[in-house]
């Protein structure tokens, strides 16, 4: 992968999505199945729901860390 694209993967289980990008910009994710909830544990919001696919801008030299599963389970993540 060149620096123009992000880097990508699931970190501890298969809910939550961890992205770091170096050249930042708009990039849609696609899941391998649909989930409840999208959400940003960084930004603290929810990005989309019941969606098998969601688009992020991200900001250059960045990361971010998405949970991606039941909404019912975001508490206990906050």
């Amino acid at each position: 992968m060149g620096t123009d694209q992000p880097y990508w993967s699931t970190v501890s289980s298969p809910d939550l999505l961890s992205v770091h990008t170096v050249s930042g910009g708009i990039r849609t994710f696609n899941l391998p199945h649909q989930v409840e909830v999208v959400y940003d544990l960084y930004d603290e919001q929810i990005l989309a729901r019941n969606v098998m696919a969601f688009n992020v801008e991200l900001s250059p030299a960045s990361t971010t860390l998405y949970y991606t599963g039941k909404e019912k389970l975001l508490d206990t993540l906050k």
